[in-house]
């Protein structure tokens, strides 16, 4: 979804609302699409099992008739923006905000006009400069997005590295690593991890190829490390694990 497409036809409400540490709601068919953020709190949302964080830094689109479930885990006061669009958008849409404070201040002047019932044409004027406002942030879920195609179309290369994709992604290592693991629940060197031990799962079931084979395919830099990390993640050694399969 491209935020700048937005275009909607009713502004519902702007409000804000305390929601307390552990609370957690379950969603079904949301009535209306949303922006929602933080003002000193931070809530997860968990969409076809996707997690996706609301908090000061982060603003969050909810499409219309969208199902999913959010927990509190850090207590705050949150700001909500309900809206109908003209055309429904089904994905759900992360946002860094690189300047909160621009963007907190236009959601406050919406949230104000919405209390005094002020003209519908002022309520839409500040509606479309806070989606302005959203274009010109970084769509973290679309660079992650960008991110994780690159490893898993990459991944059977020995030399592939977490700095190049921070590289990719236009952000520190530092720094896209801890963004990966907001998104995903996982670091980035055990999702590219993960995927080459899947990988291997079913080469091993296939049986075609021999543990050196399958080491090399998969992007290990050689048959100790894969072994190491192939029983750390299952249990068992590439042989036990291929044994169990021929029996």
């Amino acid at each position: 979804m491209n935020i700048d497409e937005l275009t909607i036809k009713y502004i519902d409400d702007a409000f804000t609302i305390f929601q307390p540490t552990g609370k957690v709601h379950n969603v079904i068919n949301r009535k209306f699409s949303g922006i929602s953020f933080s003002l000193g709190g931070k809530l997860i949302y968990t969409h076809n099992g996707k997690d996706y964080v609301s908090d000061y830094n982060h603003a969050l689109f909810h499409p219309m008739d969208s199902t999913y479930r959010w927990r509190c885990v850090e207590g705050g006061e949150f700001y909500v923006l309900n809206f109908i669009p003209l055309e429904n958008h089904t994905k759900f849409v992360s946002f860094d905000l690189a300047e909160p404070s621009e963007f907190h201040k236009l959601c406050s002047d919406l949230k104000n006009a919405c209390i005094h019932n002020a003209p519908t044409s002022t309520k839409m004027s500040i509606f479309y400069s806070i989606i302005s406002l959203l274009t010109h942030q970084k769509n973290t879920d679309n660079i992650l997005n960008s991110a994780i195609r690159i490893i898993e179309s990459e991944y059977q290369s020995p030399s592939f590295s977490i700095k190049k994709l921070s590289q990719v992604s236009n952000m520190s290592e530092s720094y896209f690593r801890r963004k990966f693991t907001e998104q995903y629940g996982v670091p980035p060197k055990k999702y590219l991890c993960d995927i080459r031990i899947a990988m291997a799962k079913r080469l091993l079931r296939e049986g075609l190829k021999n543990v050196s084979e399958i080491s090399e395919q998969c992007g290990f830099s050689s048959i100790y490390h894969f072994s190491r990390a192939f029983k750390q993640s299952t249990g068992e050694t590439p042989k036990e694990f291929a044994k169990k399969q021929s029996l």
